[in-house]
């Protein structure tokens, strides 16, 4: 036997995957989210392959899983534009909403979230190659995750309500958002990763740019209609862009969640002299992905391309 031979023994024919976990046809992700509607996508779109490679006889081919939209400049400066609006220097409806009130948003995302299990499971395996057991376990990581960092915020805001005294004063501490913040997840866990940043940034009353990696996008698709139905209008927005020389742009926006898909590389920031990825006020960074940590000092012509006016996230 060859190694061609054996390297393609490796791989199953179509009709040899089990019915449960086959992709019956390509994911069509042509919705977004905009001001609280979930619009349809008339534009072009760029293609998803699976690394994960199907026999037809003697040969191997990657298996078209899915298309998302290809959006604008413009589309992303809007979105990114009402994810500010959203906050609106702390006086927004997210931001002020009570926190009995976002907790009840944020447990509602969880059980419709749970209802897609299998769709986002399958989806896993196919866009990055895991297998059917840690993906079932990255999902349910994530919603145990979810449901964990509500318990905290119930606890810390008991321990807000009552009154501290420190020499001789009475005081009363309180948490509060404190801005837009990009979130970033890793390509090797795109939901649990991507979602241990949301949450919390999420819950407290923070807007939010999330950035999922560049192979991770289509299983984000069962999830718009979760985000969509949980949360209030307000900052709703989905954008994204092919990658070019740059990132793609993708954002998800909803009730103060904007998210970037694909967030932009390119900060050419003139303080370090170093190219450095989106600027943001707050960020959490992960898999070596930092924000511009001088963004004050970042215009709109240091930003590489695609998204100029980056600094609009401060």
């Amino acid at each position: 036997m060859s190694l061609q031979e054996g390297m393609t023994g490796l791989f199953p024919a179509e009709a040899e995957i089990p019915v449960n976990y086959r992709l019956s046809e390509p994911v069509e992700m042509n919705r977004f989210l905009l001001n609280g509607e979930l619009r349809r996508w008339e534009g072009p779109m760029q293609e998803v392959f699976s690394p994960v490679c199907v026999r037809n006889g003697a040969d191997l081919s990657r298996k078209m899983i899915g298309r998302f939209p290809v959006m604008t400049e413009g589309d992303a400066l809007a979105a990114l534009a009402a994810a500010v609006e959203a906050y609106d220097s702390g006086r927004g409806n997210w931001p002020t909403m009570p926190v009995a009130a976002r907790i009840e948003c944020i447990q509602e995302f969880a059980w419709r979230m749970k209802e897609k299990r299998g769709e986002v499971v399958r989806l896993l395996m196919w866009e990055i190659g895991k297998s059917l057991k840690d993906s079932e376990k990255e999902f349910d990581r994530t919603v145990d995750y979810i449901i964990d960092t509500i318990d905290a915020l119930k606890e810390l805001d008991r321990v807000s309500s009552r009154f501290v005294v420190q020499q001789g004063i009475i005081g009363q501490i309180r948490r509060s958002p404190l801005g837009v913040t990009l979130c970033m997840g890793p390509y090797n866990y795109p939901l649990n990763e991507t979602f241990t940043t949301l949450i919390p940034a999420l819950i407290m009353g923070n807007t939010v740019l999330l950035k999922p990696p560049r192979h991770g996008i289509l299983l984000f698709s069962p999830l718009l209609e979760a985000f969509h139905e949980s949360f209030p209008p307000g900052g709703q927005h989905t954008l994204r862009r092919r990658q070019d020389h740059y990132s793609a742009a993708d954002v998800v926006g909803q009730g103060g969640c904007a998210c970037l898909y694909r967030f932009q590389q390119g900060c050419r920031c003139p303080a370090e002299g170093t190219s450095q990825n989106a600027p943001a006020a707050l960020g959490t960074g992960v898999g070596g992905e930092e924000p511009c940590h001088h963004p004050s000092r970042c215009g709109p012509g240091d930003v590489g391309g695609g998204m100029p006016g980056g600094q609009s996230l401060l």
